[in-house]
């Protein structure tokens, strides 16, 4: 082992770098174990399939709702700033910069499914369809609370 360590020249006690690393650790360790804000999630899913059920039944006003979820959803990834950033700690993944075919066409079947659908819905109902806005709304408010909630500690 080396008796020292050397930083520019600087000379430091093995102690203390041990007992800096342990201190990096433990804060690394106790924003690990931060609780996901199920609530406010739950909000905005509800918030958000609210505002699409609601456009699908024929009303404009959903597009207001629309934009209230988007400021809950502001709210809560804003509320939720980690105290490490894990950016600086990691190397870069050989796989962030790289382009993707299966994401892009991935993307692309699923962007069509969603407009013919859309284009479907709007032929078949051209003022709106309270029952199809009921089960739209509710799945995407499952969908989104499911998503956001399991994804939480990844991106937060």
């Amino acid at each position: 082992m080396l008796a020292h360590v050397e930083n520019k020249g600087d000379v430091m006690n093995p102690n203390e770098v041990n007992e800096s690393l342990a201190a990096v650790r433990d804060i690394e360790a106790r924003a690990a174990q931060a609780p996901i804000p199920w609530g406010m999630i739950t909000v905005a899913g509800i918030v958000f399939g609210l505002g699409i059920g609601i456009m699908l039944a024929g009303h404009v006003w959903g597009l207001l709702v629309l934009v209230a979820a988007m400021v809950v959803m502001l709210v809560l990834d804003t509320g939720s700033q980690r105290t490490v950033r894990t950016a600086v700690k990691q190397d870069v993944q050989a796989e962030e910069n790289n382009w993707s075919w299966k994401r892009f066409l991935g993307f692309i079947a699923l962007y069509t499914v969603a407009y013919i659908a859309m284009q479907v819905f709007a032929d078949r109902y051209p003022e709106g369809n309270t029952a199809v806005g009921i089960v739209v709304g509710t799945i995407v408010a499952a969908v989104t609370i499911a998503g956001y909630g399991l994804t939480w500690r990844r991106w937060h």
